[in-house]
């Protein structure tokens, strides 16, 4: 989890981004009128479409990033998902108006990254009524596209491809274990060259390793209430956290991520270019950059929307960029 930053003041006027497509069916716009009417906060919403260009919307409502604060709300609060906490956090990157999510999504992990409840209604009375606090957060140039959560190629990208919109909609963050355990089931290992830039424009280390998936990670959190893959893994850090799942076994990788979810187990982090732990199914690195080429096309996803795959033996470079967004979150306890 992020450490806070300062106290934020609460605010007198905010914007609500709603994607009406994102989790189950919520009176999102009811509820949003009664906690605000009832906390006399003004407010005003846009209904996103699927054209809906971020970086427009958001100059139209802030101005420019050096625009004078005047008029203007005191937060952004995204209504939605992870993936349209994503692209919204990429258009806000660098503005000084801060951030806020509600948790209108099915898995919901940067809402519960910021301290807030899976209910709705109880997040907004929490989030609006306060005390709150405002981080920086990091984000991902995950190939070109923004990423808050991370970005999962091979196996990962396939269980979120195969977790169907009905299905998550009806089963929620169950429907995307049950593609995880699919997918380790019947997927092969990917041969992959990874190289690691600890230090951006420094010295590069390689490793080629075969993979049954391989994560970037911005949040420890995998999923709802799931497994923290280590304590030291934050949004706030300026690194990237790299994880390799080298075993195609059900029973390894279940068991493994059993066994952080309990907090039984931490994952040890290996030097960059050497597997430090052959016996675990898991590996976790660190760096600013990396860079991929697989052998094989590479299924990629970032923050649960499905992008085009990587190409056999094409580079693709993911790199952070510290503290570029601003957040607010619940106190730290």
């Amino acid at each position: 989890m992020a450490r806070s930053d300062a106290a934020a003041a609460p605010p007198g006027r905010v914007h609500v981004l709603i994607n009406p497509a994102s989790g189950k069916e919520k009176p999102v716009l009811a509820i949003l009128h009664r906690v605000l009417r009832d906390l006399r906060i003004e407010w005003s919403a846009t209904v996103l479409e699927a054209t809906t260009d971020f970086e427009s919307a958001l100059d139209g409502l802030l101005g420019a990033r050096d625009a004078p604060r005047e008029g203007r709300p005191d937060w952004i609060v995204v209504s939605g998902g992870d993936g349209t906490v994503s692209a919204v956090a990429g258009a806000m990157a660098g503005r000084d108006v801060p951030l806020a999510v509600l948790p209108g999504g099915t898995g919901n992990v940067v809402a519960q990254e910021l301290g807030l409840p899976l209910d709705y209604e109880t997040a907004a009375l929490r989030l609006f009524s306060g005390p709150v606090e405002s981080r920086s957060w990091d984000l991902i140039d995950a190939a070109g596209t923004t990423c808050i959560l991370r970005a999962g190629l091979g196996a990962d990208a396939r269980m979120m491809a195969s977790a169907d919109s009905e299905a998550k909609a009806t089963l929620g963050w169950a429907a995307y274990v049950r593609a995880a355990v699919e997918q380790v089931t019947d997927e092969a290992l990917t041969n992959v060259k990874i190289t690691f830039e600890t230090e951006l424009g420094g010295p590069v280390q390689e490793l080629r390793c075969s993979v049954l998936t391989l994560l970037i990670l911005n949040l420890s959190r995998l999923g709802r209430g799931g497994a923290v893959l280590s304590e030291d893994v934050r949004p706030d850090d300026g690194w990237l956290d790299v994880v390799l799942v080298k075993a195609a076994s059900v029973p390894a990788v279940l068991t493994f991520l059993k066994s952080m979810v309990d907090r039984s187990t931490t994952l040890p982090r290996a030097d960059p270019g050497q597997l430090g732990h052959p016996d675990l199914p898991v590996e976790l690195f660190r760096a600013r950059r990396v860079i991929l080429e697989p052998s094989s096309d590479l299924e990629l996803q970032i923050d649960g929307d499905m992008q085009p795959p990587l190409g056999a033996g094409c580079q693709a470079a993911f790199t952070v960029r510290p503290g570029i967004v601003r957040c607010i979150g619940l106190p730290v306890i």
